[in-house]
């Protein structure tokens, strides 16, 4: 099969019977309506070359992966309906969205031990309010 995006035009060429062993979407497409090319406009070439190579390996590439393509394989697992790859990437964005969550905190921890001074000199609402957010953290 043949995979072309509009942002750089060249095709892409992949072993349609691994999509296919993949995508229910992909095999209906391929076996029932016999089209030997898909277009991907809507994703990003990074992201369908990592779409692509991880119905090969059948691993995410977590180490490497930034989240703008993370966001296109997402859509393309769902819209191609790969349950698997669906999985792993919501566990991925999960851990990302932890990692990025606790960090913040971490930060918003520092602040608010390093204002401690000033806040608990200010008036009642700021004190409750700061120590609110920080139990939540």
């Amino acid at each position: 099969a043949v995979v072309s995006t509009q942002s750089t035009g060249d095709p892409i060429v992949a072993n349609p019977i691994i999509l296919c062993f993949n995508s229910p979407v992909i095999k209906y497409l391929v076996t029932d309506l016999h089209q030997n090319s898909l277009e991907a406009d809507d994703f990003s070439r990074d992201a369908v070359d990592r779409f692509i190579e991880t119905c090969y390996t059948g691993k995410l590439d977590t180490e490497t992966m930034a989240i703008e393509p993370f966001r296109d394989v997402y859509k393309m697992s769902h819209a191609f309906k790969v349950d698997w790859l669906k999985k792993k990437s919501e566990m991925f964005f999960s851990n990302y969205v932890d990692t990025t969550f606790n960090e913040r905190c971490d930060f918003f921890r520092f602040s608010v031990c390093s204002g401690a001074g000033i806040i608990s000199t200010g008036n009642s609402k700021r004190r409750q309010f700061s120590q609110s957010c920080y139990q939540h953290c």
